[in-house]
């Protein structure tokens, strides 16, 4: 049997969109728009996205509400983004990428941002793995990132392994990873039981916000 006539299941975002199998993913629309009121709502006026695989289809998914909600709140919001990352890695991840070209690829990121006018007041990261990179990037060109400073900023993913040695450390909208995995098996055990159809099932997880990371 070839891949497509087995019983799949997708789990997270995937680059690019699956053309067939189920999927199981973090719910992106709510992750821009909870992004989008953490930071209004912390008084931030002008804001941006920024991310570091440009035209990953979850990526730009996030992308898309969150600009769309900053709109409808009354601030004004823009997509910073970088090719400057080889889309091999976009399935392999961040940590794929050679240390001093990701160094080099957050640092022209960051001055692209900086170079736009009027400055930005908040700022979110598209994932974890890109705030750690970025993060550093912002503070080496003396940037104050605490909470009660003149930069907000905002992560996504929950990934302690990425924020740990971030000082100080973002809050990170929770994806519910776990819950992710448990409902891609319960979807594979059931489309194991029923058997292979045209119809297809996606099936977006809530997220939460953490000010927190936590494991």
């Amino acid at each position: 049997a070839s891949l497509k006539q087995l019983p799949t299941v997708w789990l997270m975002g995937n680059a690019d969109r699956p053309a067939w199998g189920d999927q199981v993913m973090p719910d992106n629309h709510q992750i821009g728009a909870l992004a989008a009121e953490y930071l209004v709502n912390s008084g931030r006026k002008r804001l941006a996205y920024l991310n570091m695989l440009q035209g990953h289809w979850a990526l730009e998914s996030r992308a898309q509400a969150f600009c769309s909600v900053a709109s409808g709140m009354g601030v004004d919001v823009e997509t910073i983004e970088t090719s400057d990352v080889p889309r091999k890695h976009y399935a392999l991840g961040l940590h794929s990428v050679p240390g001093q070209q990701l160094s080099d690829a957050a640092d022209r990121l960051v001055d692209d941002l900086l170079q736009r006018k009027p400055k930005f007041d908040g700022l979110f990261f598209a994932e974890d793995a890109q705030a750690a990179v970025l993060i550093p990037a912002l503070q080496r060109r003396g940037l104050d990132l605490a909470p009660e400073g003149d930069l907000s900023v905002i992560s996504c993913n929950n990934e302690r392994p990425y924020l740990m040695g971030l000082n100080p450390c973002p809050p990170s909208i929770d994806i519910r990873i776990d819950t992710i995995g448990r409902r891609g098996a319960a979807q594979l055990l059931w489309r194991i039981a029923e058997g292979n159809n045209d119809d297809r099932m996606r099936t977006a997880v809530e997220p939460s916000l953490s000010l927190s990371a936590s494991a």
